[in-house]
């Protein structure tokens, strides 16, 4: 594949006045391009709307201006462009050029036209130049026109002239109609793929064993290929329906994030959400700067001491008219959960968007140990959550049927013996959940039960610590 040159100064962003049958040009360099203030609100699926307000110089008559650093993943169908407080200033209409993101787009954009090709040596200097016009730019595949011969793939640099026309990054061009030249600004609105963000959350259970204290962090993801500097952000939970989706769909393989502007102690601020349809939104209280290549994440909200309570569960083997399915020596392990309330007690109390919650537990030497995880679903003040961490090393179950006899031509009554063993240096209450695959009643038990529902009886069994501890029921089965 032939290298690639192009001739002339750098491009600029170029905007067009027109006057009736006359049109003069303004040019900006890029580098030297007004200030953003920007806004973006973004959803948790790959997607996100920019709000943006930019200075623009009007003049009487049309206007044609030229906006840089625009979302390659942007839907064009969804730009809405207002000037306010600007009432004599109407948009005409609006073009967005995607840009070219390889050299094979490029070179496509100067199908027919001159070009140069420029022959070098080993040394690197150059041996000779000729002009001729390109044919082809597909691929790997380069076709010169040179003094009526065709040149595939010729072992040159290609050389063309600069363009104007020819852009490199999106663009997004505004037509308008403005009764009188001033300076203005424009507020430019857009829905775009690229943008997506999560919550996490750090959870440090006390040593007290009763409370935790919770931080809620959010991350952003920035595939749009553009910067958004010191933009406002909004994380809103849940995705709208869309009922038509960009086709202008793109995977970049940028990996990218955002870097928080230096706040201080501001940096730490909680949100106070809001509701948008409904779904919660979740704004940040300062600005951010997101930037292609960069993972990063904010605080959302202060640490939190929060009351929980551990729950230590074994989900016995199932009974059913056939017997216990379990071996006779089978052990089963207990799971840890932490239960707690979403409650509204003060100021910096909110809706809890959904994400995953890591949980750490302080050793004797103070240090933090990660002891598991577990998801949250977006969650209302007011609402419980239970979170099952992972399995317990020291506390554990044996069952097996010590009875079974035939009390009737369809019915079975069974004694199951639960013992429940516990190797740690505190007491623990176990939860102890059965499940009967037919119907059961129960005849006697040594620990009081209740029911969950049709199919599932619970018991609490307090066992001290390094010791065991028995439960034994008596149920008849039906089928």
């Amino acid at each position: 594949m032939p290298r690639f040159s192009k001739l002339g100064p750098p491009i600029c962003v170029t905007a067009f006045l027109l006057f009736g049958s006359g049109c003069r040009q303004q040019t900006i360099d890029i580098e030297q391009a007004p200030s953003r203030e920007i806004n973006l609100v973004v959803y948790s699926e790959n997607f996100g709307q920019v709000r943006e307000s930019r200075k623009v110089d009007l003049h009487s008559g049309l206007t044609s201006i030229d906006l840089a650093e625009i979302s390659k993943q942007l839907d064009p169908s969804s730009v809405y462009i207002r000037f306010p407080n600007q009432p004599d200033v109407e948009t005409v209409s609006n073009t967005y050029n995607s840009g070219t993101s390889d050299t094979r787009q490029l070179l496509s954009r100067f199908l027919g036209k001159p070009i140069t090709l420029r022959y070098y040596d080993q040394a690197g200097s150059i041996q000779h130049k000729e002009s001729g016009i390109l044919q082809v730019a597909d691929g790997n595949q380069v076709v010169v026109l040179v003094h009526g011969k065709y040149l595939v793939n010729p072992p040159a640099t290609i050389e063309v002239a600069d363009d104007q026309s020819v852009l490199a990054t999106p663009h997004l061009s505004i037509d308008t109609k403005c009764s009188t030249a001033k300076p203005g600004s424009v507020e430019l609105n857009y829905l775009t793929e690229g943008l997506s963000w999560h919550a996490d959350y750090t959870a440090i259970l006390l040593k007290s064993g009763d409370s935790m204290n919770l931080e809620l962090w959010a991350s952003v993801s920035n595939e749009t290929g553009t910067a958004f500097p010191k933009a406002h952000l909004t994380f809103v939970s849940g995705t709208p329906n869309r009922a038509a989706r960009s086709r202008f769909q793109k995977n970049l393989a940028d990996q990218s994030g955002f870097r928080p502007e230096p706040m201080g102690k501001s940096y730490e601020v909680h949100m106070k959400e809001m509701v948008v349809g409904e779904l919660y939104a979740f704004p940040f209280q300062s600005t951010a700067s997101i930037e292609p290549g960069q993972t990063n994440r904010v605080k959302m909200s202060p640490s939190k001491e929060i009351r929980i309570r551990k729950d230590y569960a074994i989900r016995l083997p199932a009974v059913s008219f056939d017997g216990l399915y379990s071996s006779v020596n089978e052990k089963i392990k207990a799971t840890l959960s932490v239960n707690w309330n979403n409650t509204n007690t003060d100021s910096t109390s909110t809706p809890l968007p959904s994400g995953t919650v890591r949980f750490y537990e302080k050793d004797a030497n103070d240090s933090l140990t990660y002891i598991g995880a577990s998801t949250i679903e977006n969650t209302p003040l007011g609402a419980r959550v239970s979170q099952t961490l992972s399995e317990v090393f020291d506390v554990s179950a044996t069952a097996k049927t010590v009875k079974r006899e035939k009390v009737g031509k369809s019915q079975i009554k069974q004694t199951v013996e639960i013992e429940v063993t516990n190797s740690k240096q505190s007491s623990v209450e176990v939860r102890l959940v059965q499940s009967f695959e037919d119907r059961a009643s129960i005849i006697n038990e040594s620990i009081k039960g209740k029911n969950l529902d049709s199919q599932n009886r619970e018991w609490t069994v307090t066992v001290p610590a390094g010791a065991k501890q028995k439960l034994a029921y008596v149920a008849t089965l039906s089928r």
